[in-house]
């Protein structure tokens, strides 16, 4: 998550984790475990530290709010002025966890800066999970309103509709296409250079949700000079044998509706959503 990026010492303890994955899961190619260690780890990290930012955030208002309500009745300590000074900040810096916590959610991207925008992003986040919603969904003249029934009537379903063609599919034969130059050729098998991976990490967009390794791009510039070896050993290796790593090509179907309140199956359009973590990215534009 973003907000963690908000944390004064989160490199470092990054870095340890990472250090602490490395001597769990030596040797190289072993980056997908060491993510998985990491991940782990820091969703422990993330209950200690950023879960009660709620309840931090109204303790920290309530303090300010007593002083603000002291400072009216009359003048303040050096030792008051220096508490307020504190608790603004701590509030600020509350304020920026939960923001962008919640602007992850909703997938907006855009915010103003400096505004608690907290309640607008989780309005959107709710709307997104609301609306992907199936509740109730006919096939087969029997409505099905329970989640396992729609389970099997989506399975009967698309396992129809997905059925391949029994068709003969055409061959393009000889065409002539025009071929690269040996030169442009040579390029294209040169070995991929740890500058070149470090320029597809930077050029993508760090601030997305994660991906199904729980980071972004923005963890991976900030982690670079640790875990860069590890990802020239992962790219290295799939030019190398020309082998994908498993669960790259996954995907999963998502219905889209084509209407306000679908019923039927035939109702919605279904898209293949590929879901792609960084390093199966960096596989794709290396």
């Amino acid at each position: 998550m973003d907000c963690w990026l908000y944390h004064h010492d989160f490199k470092n303890v990054v870095q340890a984790m990472w250090t602490e994955g490395c001597m769990m899961y030596p040797g190289r190619f072993t980056i997908m475990k060491k993510l998985h260690f990491l991940s782990v780890k820091l969703h422990q990290w993330n209950k200690d530290h950023f879960v009660v930012q709620e309840h931090r955030l109204r303790r920290i208002e309530s303090d300010i709010a007593d002083i603000e309500r002291k400072q009216e009745a009359g003048d303040l300590s050096d030792l008051e002025r220096n508490t307020l000074e504190g608790l603004i900040r701590d509030q600020w810096q509350c304020t920026k966890h939960l923001e962008s916590i919640w602007r992850q959610k909703s997938r907006q991207s855009w915010c103003h800066l400096g505004n608690r925008n907290t309640q607008f992003f989780q309005v959107i986040a709710n709307f997104h999970r609301a609306k992907n919603q199936i509740l109730q969904i006919h096939h087969n003249d029997i409505c099905h309103d329970t989640l396992a029934s729609i389970k099997d009537a989506a399975v009967d379903y698309y396992s129809i509709l997905f059925q391949p063609p029994d068709t003969t599919r055409a061959h393009l034969g000889p065409m002539g296409f025009k071929r690269l130059s040996e030169e442009s050729a040579s390029w294209l098998e040169s070995p991929v250079t740890i500058e070149e991976i470090k320029d597809s990490v930077w050029s993508c967009d760090g601030d997305k949700s994660p991906g199904p390794d729980d980071f972004n791009f923005k963890f991976y510039r900030l982690a670079w000079e640790f875990i860069a070896n590890d990802l020239m050993d992962l790219i290295s290796e799939f030019f190398g044998t020309g082998v994908l790593p498993k669960g790259v090509n996954r995907a999963f179907i998502s219905l889209v509706p084509k209407k306000t309140e679908p019923m039927e199956f035939k109702e919605f359009q279904p898209i293949s959503m590929i879901l792609l973590s960084p390093e199966d990215k960096l596989l794709m534009v290396s």
